[in-house]
């Protein structure tokens, strides 16, 4: 997969985003991939919950730096109680990969994983 900007005035970041992925609540997971941009820069990749009106959101946000270097990042992520987190009955979650625009114009994505750690 790859991101990119072309534009004269590119946004703060710009996202894709995955099908959800399957979730036990309370449960830890780790999401990881190889991440390789143009130029040196910046790529996140965020775990929502989805929001709800009224409902309290959970997202987590995981920032590390790319660079014209396939390189492999992952990050573990536990995820709340569905008592805590009303949403999280569903079993799923969405998974978004993200460039920030400040130094790249591109990044590569390539073999994600998501699995349960414990």
């Amino acid at each position: 997969m790859r991101l990119k900007w072309d534009s004269e005035n590119p946004p703060e970041r710009i996202n894709a985003v995955s099908v959800p992925v399957p979730v036990i609540p309370g449960k830890v997971y780790r999401v990881g991939g190889w991440f390789k941009a143009d130029h040196d820069g910046k790529a996140q990749i965020i775990v929502d919950g989805g929001w709800q009106k009224g409902l309290e959101h959970w997202v987590k946000f995981n920032n590390f730096t790319v660079s014209p270097e396939w390189q492999h990042r992952s990050f573990e992520i536990e995820v709340p109680t569905a008592e805590k987190i009303i949403q999280l009955k569903s079993g799923v979650l969405t998974l978004s990969i993200g460039l920030f625009c400040g130094g790249s114009h591109e990044l590569d994505v390539k073999g994600i994983t998501w699995e349960s750690v414990r």
